[in-house]
């Protein structure tokens, strides 16, 4: 999705174009100035970016067959909130905290029964148990 497309579907749903363009380029803004500033800027439920170093290493040309030095150097990285991978890859709604914001979580089926543990005496009870 383009910067112009995020512009048109914000327009869409509350304001205007130019509202939405403003929003988006004072947002990007606040985004290089925190991770210039702190190292990191965070959207809560999507997303963080972070400013990570690279340590100097020894690299291979593919097509000359020779070892280079890669220098160390300053990259940005993107790492998912949880909330939106869960909503990316369909796991289940589980609740909705106090903030309002809807978090995700795979919700597992929990089996019939269980096995009750030995008691005391070191014979094994082989009885089934409901689950909680």
């Amino acid at each position: 999705m383009t910067k112009t497309e995020l512009q048109i579907a914000l327009a869409a749903t509350q304001t205007d174009k130019k509202t939405a363009a403003a929003f988006l380029n004072t947002l990007s803004n606040l985004a290089y100035k925190a991770i210039k500033k702190n190292g990191e800027f965070v959207l809560p439920g999507f997303g963080k970016l972070v400013k990570q170093k690279r340590k100097a290493r020894t690299g291979f040309n593919p097509k000359t067959q020779q070892k280079i030095k890669i220098p160390a150097k300053t990259v940005v990285k993107f790492r998912i909130a949880k909330m939106a991978k869960d909503a990316i890859l369909g796991r289940q709604l589980s609740r909705v905290p106090r903030s309002g914001i809807t978090a995700l979580r795979l919700v597992r089926p929990r089996p019939d029964t269980y096995l009750r543990s030995a008691p005391a005496s070191g014979a094994l009870d082989t009885r089934l148990l409901t689950p909680w």
